[in-house]
Formats: structure tokens, sequence, C-alpha cells
């Protein structure tokens, strides 16, 4: 999170191009410029989950191996979704309110305009 208005120093070539606010007006870097820790881990847990889901796929005929690639994959989803919950717990090894916020407005927004859309006049007959 970059905070350019509280007197932080920012040094970005281009701050247009570097940096990329977010819907509750949260200012973040953007990945060409530097990925922070959290989005690395994040990142390596939600493509382990779909190789995970890929090899529970890829193993249709064999049942007992399926349900045991589906549970490895609903495992790592709960541990991603665990990081990201502490991000909102005052007692969290890293408590990030911002980050929460923009987590939660983002979904909120991304439910909102699905709604929307799915209830738009004439979408479905």
């Amino acid at each position: 999170i970059v905070q350019p208005d509280a007197g932080e120093r920012v040094c970005f070539d281009d701050a247009e191009r570097d940096l990329f606010r977010a819907c509750n007006g949260e200012y973040f870097v953007r990945p060409h410029v530097r990925v922070g820790i959290l989005p690395q881990v994040c990142g390596a847990l939600k493509q382990q989950r779909a190789e995970l889901r890929g090899l529970a796929k890829a193993s249709a005929t064999n049942p007992a191996r399926a349900a045991v690639y589906s549970s490895f994959a609903n495992a790592v989803k709960v541990v991603t979704n665990a990081v990201y919950g502490s991000l909102g717990a005052v007692t969290g090894f890293n408590y990030a309110p911002p980050i929460c916020d923009v987590v939660t407005a983002m979904g909120r927004e991304t439910l909102t305009q699905t709604a929307a859309f799915a209830t738009e006049p004439g979408r479905f007959p």
C-alpha cells in the first residue's frame, strides 16, 4: 500500500503507470514494479490449487486418487482464505485493515456487477 498524499516519499518514474488505485481509494504498487510477499504466497497457493484440481480431474478413472487430490485442493483453498482472513484479524500476524478493506470492496463490487448483469431486462429468456 502506498499513501502518496500522506507525505510518504514515493519515487516512481510514472505514477500513473506504476500505481493502481483500488475501488476503495487505496493505492497499490503495480506488479511490474514490485510484487509483495503476500501476493507471492497467495499466487503460489492459487497455482498449487489449480494443479491439484487438474490432477483430480485427470484421475477420474481412479475415484480414490481423485478424492485425495480434491481434498488437498480444498485444503489449499482453506489456507489461502485464512491468509486473506488474517488481514482483518486484529490479533493476526499480518493485520492490515486497508488490504482487508480492498479485498472486501472488490468482492462487493464484483457481486454487485454480477447481480446487475444477471437481472438486466432481457438478459435471460
